[in-house]
C-alpha cells in the first residue's frame, strides 16, 4: 500500500445501518485523522424509489431492533411520529445526499462529520431532510460551510454533484449501504472491509486490508 490509499465511505443518508455505522466510523476517523476517507453518497431511496415514509413504516420499525441490537444507535420517539404521519415526510435520499455531496466538494475535510450529524439530527432529533431548516440548523450549530439550501431541496438525480456521486459509486459498484472500499490513487479498488460495527473490530479490519498486496484487489 501507498500514500495515495484512501476509504470510500458507500453512504446514504436514509439508511439506518448507515446512522448505526456512525461510532465505528467516527472513532476511526478521530483515531486515524491522517486516513483520508470519501464519503460516497449513493440512492437508496431516489427516483422511481422516493416515496413518502409512511410506505416504509413496517420495514423500519422490524428493522431497527436488530440496528439497535448490534450497533447500539436507537432512533427517538419523534422519528418514529415524523415516519408515521401520514402524508409526511418524504423519504427522497437525493435531497440530503445533495447535502453531502456538495459538501464532501466545498469541504472535503469537514464532509464525513457532515453525513454523521446529518444523520444524527434525523434519527435522533426527528428533523425532515425535506426542509430548509435542517441544513441550516446544522450550518449554525456546528460551524459547518455554507450551502446552497434551494439547490438542497430542489436536488434531482440529475443534480450535478448528486449525479457525480452516484455515478462514482455505481463505478465502484457500491449496491448496499454502508460500504466500505480501500481504494487506490485510480480508485481502483483494493480491498472491501467488512461491515463491522464495533470501532475496534472496523479498526482491525482496516489493517487487515492494508496487508493485502495492492496486486491482488478483493473483488466487489
Amino acid at each position: 500500500m501507498t500514500d495515495s490509499t484512501r476509504l470510500v465511505y458507500g453512504y446514504d443518508a436514509i439508511c439506518g445501518w448507515c446512522f448505526g455505522f456512525v461510532p465505528a466510523m467516527r472513532k476511526f476517523a478521530e483515531t486515524h485523522p491522517d486516513v483520508a476517507i470519501d464519503v460516497v453518497p449513493g440512492g437508496l431511496f431516489s427516483g422511481d424509489r422516493a416515496c413518502h415514509y409512511t410506505q416504509l413504516v413496517d420495514h423500519i420499525v422490524h428493522a431497527f431492533p436488530r440496528i439497535t441490537s448490534i450497533t447500539g444507535q436507537k432512533p427517538c420517539d419523534g422519528f418514529w411520529d415524523l415516519i408515521k404521519q401520514p402524508g409526511g415526510a418524504v423519504a427522497n435520499s437525493t435531497v440530503p445526499n445533495m447535502a453531502v455531496a456538495m459538501m464532501a466538494e466545498k469541504a472535503p475535510e469537514r464532509s464525513l462529520e457532515y453525513a454523521h450529524r446529518l444523520q444524527e439530527i434525523h434519527f435522533l432529533e426527528a428533523a425532515d431532510f425535506n426542509v430548509a431548516e435542517t441544513y441550516e440548523t446544522l450550518q449554525n450549530r456546528h460551524g459547518f460551510p455554507e450551502l446552497d439550501l434551494s439547490a438542497i431541496i430542489g436536488a434531482t438525480d440529475d443534480s450535478p454533484e448528486v449525479a457525480k456521486a452516484y455515478a462514482r459509486s455505481r463505478r465502484l459498484q457500491i449496491s448496499s449501504y454502508p460500504t466500505v472500499l480501500l481504494v487506490d490513487d485510480k480508485d481502483t479498488v483494493l480491498s472491501v472491509l467488512p461491515s463491522t460495527y464495533d470501532p475496534a473490530g472496523f479498526e482491525q479490519a482496516y489493517f487487515a486490508a492494508l496487508s493485502v498486496p495492492a496486486h491482488e484487489p478483493n473483488p466487489i
